[in-house]
């Protein structure tokens, strides 16, 4: 927030900067309102083009924490590839990527089967990344509102005849009193184990915030250090069958416990 500023329209008007004079601009449908405003005013102002996605220009299959069955194209002419990414507001993006891979085609830059091809391989560690495994890990970055309010719509469908639980953990930055009813929320999104840690950089202390809680104090545990917490969260599910641990709350946290797990599953 220092370098971008500390309001949808400043940081919108700070990455507008990416895009040269005289070039074309592809935008997202999910943008906020203030930040659409400034987008387009910049635009404007540098002669740069707007495009948008087309709605619904593929079919999608969910495949839950495996990510999403795609089909795109028409019924004579079908294209079935895997998105390897888990969540439903990973569409939103595939839709903004297709728009751009389109400008890309119609100047020959690339072809449909080399977008088709990166699309399938793409990954995004730390946002709502798989990590399988006994149990299995999904990992998101989540630590602000938007965010938060997105995996927890997510969640119910993910955790579907899986037993889950939540590793959360805020940091020093995060606004507690915005994030209270959104963290409410994705406690009560499905029936499930909350546990609170901190020891990652900038972390806070579960004390701080373990009101929060107030109306699931009955599932909400105190683990301490990310690496015990994590240590005794393998110890309890390692041997339940469709375990699925969550860890999100703060980017330091995710990162933190990224590299824990990989390195404890490379022995």
């Amino acid at each position: 927030s220092e370098d971008l500023g500390t309001t949808f329209s400043e940081i919108a008007t700070d990455k507008a900067g990416i895009a040269s004079p005289n070039s074309t601009l592809v935008l997202g449908s999910d943008i906020p309102e203030s930040a659409l405003k400034a987008i387009l005013e910049d635009a404007q102002r540098r002669s740069i083009e707007i495009v948008s996605p087309r709605s619904k220009n593929f079919q999608v299959q969910s495949l839950g924490i495996q990510g999403h069955q795609v089909t795109t194209g028409s019924k004579a002419n079908d294209n079935t590839f895997i998105l390897p990414l888990v969540g439903s507001f990973q569409l939103e993006n595939l839709a903004t990527a297709k728009a751009a891979f389109d400008l890309l085609i119609s100047k020959h830059i690339i072809d449909n089967q080399q977008s088709f091809f990166g699309v399938s391989q793409v990954r995004w560690q730390g946002r709502m990344e798989l990590i399988p495994g006994n149990p299995n890990w999904l990992l998101d970055a989540a630590h602000n509102t938007h965010a938060i309010a997105k995996i927890t719509a997510d969640l119910p469908k993910l955790a579907k005849d899986k037993e889950v639980a939540i590793l959360l953990g805020l940091s020093d930055h995060n606004d507690l009193a915005d994030l209270a009813p959104y963290l409410n929320k994705l406690g009560e999104a499905t029936p499930c184990s909350i546990y609170l840690t901190s020891g990652f950089y900038r972390s806070i202390e579960p004390c701080e915030y373990i009101s929060i809680f107030k109306n699931e104090s009955s599932k909400v545990i105190t683990l301490g250090n990310y690496k015990s917490a994590i240590d005794k969260l393998v110890s309890i599910y390692h041997s339940k069958e469709n375990a699925l641990i969550f860890v999100t709350g703060s980017l330091f946290l995710v990162g933190a416990a990224r590299d824990y797990i990989l390195l404890m599953a490379n022995g």
